[in-house]
């Protein structure tokens, strides 16, 4: 009975512990940029989180190391982009297109709410809505809110990114948190269907070569 209970209970927090886990220990994801917890201001870089991008060195001490990048990056249909705090505690996954349209459309959107994350916010995982500030001529811009428009992110420390090593309470996020990490989720291979063919012919053909050496 013990060793039954004992085991239910080696499943149940194993099972808690996979729940608990964040975006970075399911799928592949490919770490793009940081914004270095370093008493400074926001990303030093202006970039616009464009694919083609390129500021700084990644480091093999890319997760904690203090000084910030941006690498570029292939994108693919369905990405997903993460910003997440170096202490893993904040986090915000939404799609890169979605980013996209929103950054690329330049509305300076200030007041309301225009994007939706997966995120975890003060120690909860739930679904947020927030704000994508991208004016024309903000060297700053994008700013994105984790939760709320760009007035509630700035108030709440809930600031995920911002350029141009821009200083003051926005900062307030990435300096709590061991700084801001961003990656974007890898492309699965899927194999094509002429793989899968010449699999199945193989598979085939060893049913049938076990059936003759039984013969």
């Amino acid at each position: 009975m013990f060793k039954t209970l004992g085991a239910a209970l080696v499943l149940a927090l194993s099972w808690v512990s996979i729940a608990s886990a964040g975006p970075l220990a399911a799928g592949n994801w490919n770490q793009i940029a940081r914004i270095a917890d370093d008493a400074g201001g926001m990303f030093d870089g202006n970039g616009n989180l464009l694919s083609t991008y390129s500021y700084g060195t990644k480091t093999a001490n890319a997760l904690t190391q203090n000084s910030d990048f941006q690498i570029a990056f292939d994108v693919y249909d369905t990405m997903e982009i993460l910003f997440i705090t170096g202490n893993e505690e904040v986090w915000g996954k939404t799609s890169y297109a979605d980013l996209r349209a929103v950054i690329d459309a330049f509305a300076g959107n200030l007041a309301t709410t225009n994007i939706q994350f997966d995120a975890r916010v003060n120690g909860v995982e739930q679904t947020t809505q927030g704000n994508v500030l991208s004016r024309s001529g903000f060297a700053e811009d994008p700013w994105i809110s984790l939760l709320g428009n760009h007035f509630d992110g700035v108030n709440n420390g809930n600031i995920l990114w911002g350029e141009n090593n821009y200083v003051g309470s926005h900062t307030a996020l990435k300096e709590a948190n061991g700084g801001i990490n961003v990656f974007v989720s890898v492309q699965t291979s899927v194999p094509a269907p002429a793989s899968l063919a010449l699999l199945a012919v193989g598979l085939i053909g060893l049913g049938r070569h076990r059936r003759l050496a039984r013969a």
